[in-house]
């Protein structure tokens, strides 16, 4: 009796691998290539308890069927399954995947392996470089001048300007702009330290007047940030040339025959001996004068 149903069990297990089977199959193979994967960034740079965004376009002929992605020390184990979700493999789509980073992960440095599989079992890998390292705050001043400083005027008046910043990662570089005084604008590098002293007596002008002190600090950003402010301050250039280039159609110019409109040297020496000024395009030739 144990037999029995031991063998009927067996039955059904090949019955339904040979249906899952056939049910692979059933898609076509249009040109058996590896897919195409076009990721937006090789290199994400976070920080711990925030988000890390992978993204890209993916084409395939024969269909993708599944997009996995990959990193044990990230605790990222996720498989997208293209065919489960939409009930067929789709020849594009776009990766859209974003995982919260761990307050308690170890390192600071992580490869996300990313593996694109087609119908055909073809399939294209790519190692995207995670590193928490990215700057979202901007510096602060630790030390700094009073929004208005009162300086005595006197036969050689001087002002002490002095300031500290610092940053929760790296200080790119501090402007300094003293308004009237000779020596500024400047520019401090930070050299990549992330804390910055700057002290200076100033002479100023023998003349009472307000002088206006701005200082800015700027810390290091990533590279989409930057990308995407490069966009945007340029954008009073691209958009006009935009709108010109969508509003208004140039046709090509009409050919000119060359050789049809080429001058006879006798002609226009005839031309210019009977002082003949009519214009070209009334079928005379232009005299030498």
């Amino acid at each position: 009796m144990y037999y029995k149903h031991a063998c009927l069990t067996g039955a059904l297990a090949l019955s339904l691998l040979a249906f899952s089977s056939c049910d692979d199959d059933k898609w076509d193979v249009v040109d058996n290539a590896v897919p195409n994967f076009a990721v937006t960034t090789d290199h994400v740079m976070t920080d711990y308890g925030r988000d890390v965004h992978f993204a890209g376009k993916i084409t395939d002929a024969d269909g993708i069927s599944s997009i996995t992605l990959s990193c044990p020390e990230l605790n990222i184990n996720k498989t997208i399954n293209l065919i489960d979700i939409y009930g067929e493999p789709k020849t594009e789509y776009d990766l859209d995947y974003s995982v919260r980073v761990r307050d308690n992960v170890v390192g600071d440095s992580f490869d996300v392996l990313i593996t694109i599989v087609d119908v055909a079992g073809n399939r294209t890998e790519q190692t995207v470089l995670v590193t928490l390292d990215g700057d979202f705050s901007a510096p602060v001043f630790e030390a700094a001048p009073d929004a208005e400083v009162t300086v005595l005027f006197k036969e050689n008046p001087t002002f002490n300007l002095s300031f500290t910043v610092r940053d929760n990662r790296v200080i790119d570089y501090v402007t300094v702009d003293v308004e009237g005084v000779a020596g500024f604008p400047i520019t401090l590098e930070g050299n990549g330290q992330n804390r910055l002293e700057f002290s200076r007596k100033l002479q100023l002008p023998t003349a009472i007047a307000d002088y206006n002190v701005a200082i800015t600090a700027y810390g290091v950003i990533d590279l989409g940030k930057a990308i995407l402010i490069s966009i945007l301050s340029s954008a009073i250039f691209w958009i006009p040339f935009l709108e010109q280039e969508t509003y208004q159609k140039i046709s090509q110019p009409d050919k000119m025959d060359m050789v049809a409109q080429a001058l006879l040297p006798s002609k226009v020496i005839i031309e210019s001996l009977n002082n003949n000024l009519t214009r070209g395009d009334a079928g005379n030739t232009y005299n030498i004068g």
